[in-house]
Order: structure tokens, then C-alpha cells, then sequence
């Protein structure tokens, strides 16, 4: 496995909501290239809209 890029390590997430109310777990996924390959501005987002259209089939737990 590849290392994580450090980039990730110094990631700030603001959802704009009331840190009160976040799960006591959650996920960040997403379908952009983020392992060093270089893809269009398209291709991640085509890939991202992909994914979450799977994610939103799967139902239940998606939230966005």
C-alpha cells in the first residue's frame, strides 16, 4: 500500500454543521484520483458522481 499523502494529514473538514451533533464515526469518500495519477477536472467529477449515485443506491446511510 502506498503511503497516505500528507496533504490528508493536514485536512480541515467544515461542514457547516454543530460539531454537537457528528456521529461518533463517519467517512470521507470519494472517487477523485488521489493517489498520484493525474485525471481532468471531468473525469473526477464524473467519477465522484459515479460513486455517489452507488452510494445513493446502497441507500440509508449516505448523507451529503
Amino acid at each position: 500500500m502506498d503511503p497516505i499523502n500528507p496533504l490528508y494529514l493536514s485536512t480541515f473538514l467544515d461542514v457547516g454543521a454543530d460539531w454537537c451533533e457528528k456521529p461518533k464515526e463517519f467517512a470521507i469518500i470519494s472517487a477523485y484520483a488521489t493517489t498520484g495519477e493525474k485525471w481532468s477536472v471531468e473525469r473526477n467529477q464524473q467519477a465522484d458522481e459515479r460513486l455517489h449515485q452507488q452510494l445513493v443506491e446502497k441507500g440509508g446511510w449516505l448523507c451529503s
